[in-house]
C-alpha cells in the first residue's frame, strides 16, 4: 500500500514538474535570454548592416582600423557607439499583445538587418526597427526568434536605432590628414588671392 502512494505522489510531483516547465518555465527562460547582447566584443571582426532601401555597410576590422565596405575607413567614434550597444543591449521589456501587429508590420517594412560575424562564424543577426513610444528602447528581433522586444542599454535613456546606419557614406571616415598633432612642428596657411 505504501509502495503505491508513493509511486502516485512521485507521479504527481512529476506531472506538475512537466506542467511547469512547459507552461511557465519556458516563457521566462525566454524573456531571460541575452541574445541580443554579443559577448567577447573583441573578437567581432565584421559587422554587416543593411536596410530596406536597400543600403548596405559592411564593416571589416583591419588592424586597429574599421574599413566601410573595404573603401572607406570607418568613422572611429560611430564605431565606437556601435560596438558598445552591441555589447551593452538588453531586454528591457516585452512587446505589449496590443502593439505586437503593429511592431511585427513595423519590422517588415522598415527593419534593418544586423549581422555579427567572429571571423567566418556568424554570432547573430538582429533585426532592428523603430524606437518605442517613449523613446527609451528600440524593438528589436533575434533571426529565428517568435516575438519582438524592446532593447535598450541599462542606465541610457535614449533609443538605440540611430547606432545602426546602413548609409555608406555616413560610416565613411571624416578625417583629412592622417597625421599625429604632436608630430606637427610648424603649420603654414597660405591664401594666393589675398
Amino acid at each position: 500500500m505504501k509502495k503505491q502512494h508513493f509511486l502516485i505522489l512521485f507521479a504527481l510531483i512529476a506531472v506538475g514538474y512537466l506542467i511547469y516547465h512547459f507552461m511557465f518555465d519556458k516563457e521566462q527562460m525566454r524573456f531571460d535570454r541575452q541574445d541580443f547582447k554579443v559577448e567577447h566584443i573583441d573578437r567581432v571582426d565584421k559587422i554587416s548592416i543593411t536596410s530596406k532601401a536597400p543600403e548596405t555597410t559592411i564593416l571589416t576590422k583591419n588592424g586597429e582600423e574599421w574599413m566601410a565596405n573595404d573603401k572607406y575607413v570607418a568613422r572611429p567614434e560611430l564605431m565606437k557607439y556601435l560596438l558598445k550597444t552591441l555589447s551593452k543591449m538588453e531586454i528591457k521589456h516585452r512587446v505589449p499583445k496590443a502593439q505586437m501587429d503593429k511592431v511585427f508590420n513595423e519590422l517588415t517594412t522598415s527593419k534593418l538587418t544586423v549581422e555579427v560575424y567572429d571571423g567566418n562564424t556568424l554570432l547573430n543577426t538582429i533585426y532592428v526597427g523603430n524606437n518605442t513610444p517613449d523613446n527609451l528602447g528600440t524593438y528589436m528581433m533575434i533571426k529565428g526568434g517568435t516575438e519582438p522586444y524592446a532593447i535598450h542599454i541599462p542606465g541610457f535613456n535614449g533609443y538605440l536605432r540611430s547606432r545602426f546606419i546602413a548609409a555608406e557614406s555616413t560610416w565613411r571616415s571624416t578625417q583629412i590628414f592622417k597625421i599625429d598633432g604632436l608630430d606637427i612642428e610648424e603649420l603654414v596657411m597660405e591664401y594666393p588671392n589675398q
